[in-house]
């Protein structure tokens, strides 16, 4: 009988993925015909103002005071480096905002990778949840990868993900399908590319640290939720 129900939960949830690609094949076939794809010419970000300024002032995060904001990297590739402290725990936010209405997340964490020029081992996800910013809707499921990384002056326990507005994944093909959902409602998914690093001692454990990451990533998520991704449906 457990079995049997399990089997069902499965075979529906199965029907649900494809019920869904179902519908954004239908959205987008009649644009392939036409030579006129709907994502070639995609909503205006209504969250573009925010997201610019995330990118220069960084986030408030409750619970946490900032030491210091400065860039990190060059051009177009320019993460902002927001390094937060309370009690005696201090932190790093690097925060990369979308910045065009086109732009998609792609190569944010191989990019900070060559910046840093850190090595990491440890990988895992790990997953928390966040209270939605409506109360009608359920709390915001994000997805984080967690590892730890090392330069030759300095450990950390670092996770990483894209947040969007109604959640938050590592991987880019995440945001895709999202964003593309969104646009059957001729809206979008904004981004900011997310890495926080807490410094550790070479030795420690990092699950010891999880907790904190947690708590951190909660408090950067719902700040980037109630402000710089905020979205109206039309």
């Amino acid at each position: 009988m457990l079995l049997s129900l399990k089997l069902q939960q499965k075979n529906s949830k199965i029907i649900i993925v494809i019920l869904m690609m179902v519908l954004l094949i239908g959205a987008a076939l009649p644009g392939y015909i036409n030579k006129k794809w709907s994502w070639m010419d995609m909503p205006q970000l209504q969250t573009l103002p925010q997201l610019q300024t995330v990118r220069k002032e960084g986030l408030t995060i409750p619970g946490w005071q900032t030491v210091k904001i400065e860039s990190l990297g060059t051009g177009n590739k320019q993460w902002l480096k927001q390094q937060i402290k309370r009690d005696n725990q201090t932190a790093i936010v690097l925060l990369f905002p979308q910045n065009y209405h086109k732009d998609q997340p792609q190569l944010e964490w191989m990019d900070l990778n060559g910046l840093l020029g850190w090595k990491t081992d440890n990988f895992k996800h790990d997953r928390f949840s966040v209270k939605s910013t409506s109360e009608k809707l359920d709390p915001v499921e994000v997805e984080v990868q967690f590892f730890r990384a090392w330069t030759p002056t300095q450990t950390y326990a670092v996770i990483q993900w894209y947040a969007w507005p109604n959640g938050g994944n590592p991987s880019p093909s995440r945001w895709f399908w999202t964003d593309r959902w969104a646009q059957l409602s001729k809206n979008r998914a904004p981004w900011v590319a997310v890495s926080l690093l807490i410094p550790i001692k070479p030795l420690d454990n990092i699950q010891d640290i999880w907790p904190v990451a947690v708590s951190l990533g909660e408090s950067v998520q719902a700040s980037l939720m109630a402000e710089a991704l905020a979205t109206t449906t039309p």
